[in-house]
């Protein structure tokens, strides 16, 4: 099973103070992920706990 995600934005030395997100709430959708049954999700891109299809472009 091979899956991506985003942590998003974190509180974090390189994130700054300002991120929205702190370090556990970045992880949880790795958890999740990580804990999906057998045959689970595969191939797609996860943020915030939400699979998103097709392409996402960032605007950086």
């Amino acid at each position: 099973m091979v899956n991506a995600y985003s942590p998003g934005w974190m509180k974090t030395d390189m994130g700054g103070p300002d991120a929205p997100f702190t370090a556990d709430e970045g992880a949880e959708t790795a958890v999740y992920l990580a804990t999906l049954p057998e045959g689970g999700s595969q191939g797609n891109f996860f943020a915030e706990m939400r699979k998103f299809g097709g392409a996402i472009a960032l605007d950086w």
